[in-house]
C-alpha cells in the first residue's frame, strides 16, 4: 500500500497510551507463541518424560483436542494482529475530526492486516 507522508503529526496522550498497549500486545503475543508449544509438550509427555510416562500419556491423548490446540498455537500471530487492529480502529474512530491522526491510525491498522 502506498501512504502519503504525514507532516507535523502531533500525537495526543491517548495515542501514546494506545501505542504502549500495542507494544504490550506484541510482547505478550511473542511470549504466548513461545510458551504454548511447551504447554502442549508437557500435557502430552509430562514435565519430565520417562519412557513409561510417555507411553501412558500418549495413550491418553485426545488427538482431536491436540489438533485444535496445535492450530490455536498457529493462530496466535493472527489473534495478536487482530487485537492490535482493533486498538488502531478505535483510535481512528476517536480522532474522526483530525485528518492527520486518522491517516496515522489508518496506516497503523493496515500494518497489522
Amino acid at each position: 500500500m502506498n501512504y502519503p507522508i504525514i507532516h507535523n503529526l502531533n500525537l495526543k496522550a491517548c495515542c501514546y497510551k494506545t501505542l504502549d498497549e500495542i507494544e504490550s500486545k506484541i510482547k505478550f503475543g511473542k511470549m504466548l507463541e513461545k510458551s504454548m508449544p511447551i504447554g502442549l509438550w508437557v500435557n502430552i509427555f509430562g514435565p519430565s518424560p520417562s519412557s513409561m510416562n510417555t507411553i501412558v500419556s500418549v495413550s491418553q491423548v485426545d488427538f482431536q483436542t491436540l489438533r485444535n490446540l496445535v492450530r490455536s498455537v498457529a493462530a496466535v500471530p493472527e489473534i495478536t494482529r487482530a487485537a492490535i487492529r482493533n486498538e488502531c480502529v478505535g483510535e481512528w474512530f476517536s480522532h474522526s475530526n483530525d485528518a492527520k491522526l486518522q491517516k496515522f491510525w489508518g496506516g497503523m491498522r493496515d500494518v497489522f492486516l
